[in-house]
């Protein structure tokens, strides 16, 4: 490998598929510091998705990216011929959804050697570890360090990664972080058990801070929040932006969304609030100082992203009760 100059990491999807991917981008720059390491995943095609300029300013071990367009597969061979550096000084690193197929992987490594790559990484630790992931629970970072063995040289999560090397601030002891929205409905707690929520934090001297994507803003102001002098609004921003104004909060509280990713990254405390829609992999946000809730219901692991049942069960016994006893007993342990 000391001869490898192009490491191209294919991993697709949205904000928080590539956060949580982070740390092993740290530790393959570190392994392979004159390599020149560029992102593949999809092109924008919501706005919850990542761009080239949000990925190199927050993570500096990318160089650069590569967006595909949601295009024919005969398309995608065309468009990856021309952006791909195929020589012996390259090579491929598999990262795709835990949940792929092996049809669907075996797809996908013919096809990448079909389009001209030589050297490929993690195709069959993917498959390994996939059947792994369905009988125990392993969280993502660690299932991609696991996968990626071969290249790493270990399958060791660095246990104080800190995403850009942000550096933790003093702490805002009444700042809380939030995210109550998110792409998936599927994944979201009901709004009003937060509006609730928040209003009892405000009776007890807490500001909110609240974030997510631009097109997220609107549903911010039809809850009245935009309003509310003890809530501020973070949404669309760049990445870098985005961490300078929530860092120096003392915890995190909402649903499993990019945001939570990140606010793990930069070692903000979390109160994550779980859908049972996948059960196949672990989407724990990183790091080990948080409180996952969820509820496991005979309809899970349905992979939707709206709820096809009537009452949405998963999320809908969620109690506030239940939230509020954890987010009031993890703020008097940070007193």
């Amino acid at each position: 490998m000391n001869n490898i100059k192009k490491i191209y990491i294919f991993r697709p999807g949205a904000l928080g598929d590539i956060l949580i991917a982070s740390p092993l981008f740290f530790s393959i720059k570190l392994r392979y510091p004159e390599s020149k390491i560029i992102l593949i995943s999809e092109e924008g095609i919501r706005l919850n998705h990542v761009t080239s300029k949000m990925v190199v300013d927050l993570i500096p071990e990318i160089d650069s990216t590569i967006l595909y367009p949601n295009i024919s597969v005969l398309g995608k061979f065309y468009f990856f011929r021309k952006n791909i550096d195929f020589s012996s000084t390259s090579c491929l690193v598999y990262l795709n959804y835990s949940r792929c197929s092996l049809y669907h992987v075996l797809r996908d490594y013919i096809f990448f050697k079909l389009i001209g790559f030589q050297k490929t990484f993690s195709f069959y630790n993917y498959i390994k570890q996939s059947y792994t992931s369905k009988k125990h629970f392993i969280p993502e970072f660690q299932r991609l360090f696991n996968i990626t063995v071969d290249l790493t040289g270990s399958n060791l999560v660095p246990p104080n990664f800190i995403l850009n090397s942000t550096p933790i601030s003093v702490k805002n002891k009444y700042k809380i972080l939030s995210a109550p929205f998110g792409k998936a409905k599927s994944k979201r707690w009901p709004i009003d058990r937060f509006v609730a929520l928040f209003n009892e934090l405000n009776v007890l001297g807490y500001s909110i801070v609240i974030c997510g994507s631009k097109d997220e803003e609107q549903e911010f102001i039809a809850n009245g929040w935009a309003d509310k002098p003890y809530i501020q609004g973070y949404f669309g921003l760049q990445f870098k932006e985005l961490v300078n104004n929530i860092k120096d909060s003392i915890l995190y509280i909402g649903n499993d969304t990019g945001p939570m990713h990140l606010a793990a990254l930069i070692h903000i405390p979390c109160i994550a609030l779980f859908s049972d829609t996948n059960r196949d992999t672990n989407w724990t946000p990183y790091g080990s100082d948080h409180q996952i809730i969820r509820i496991s219901v005979e309809c899970g692991n349905c992979l939707s992203e709206i709820c096809r049942n009537k009452i949405h069960k998963c999320m809908d016994e969620i109690s506030y009760k239940q939230v509020l006893n954890e987010v009031l007993k993890k703020l008097n342990s940070n007193v």
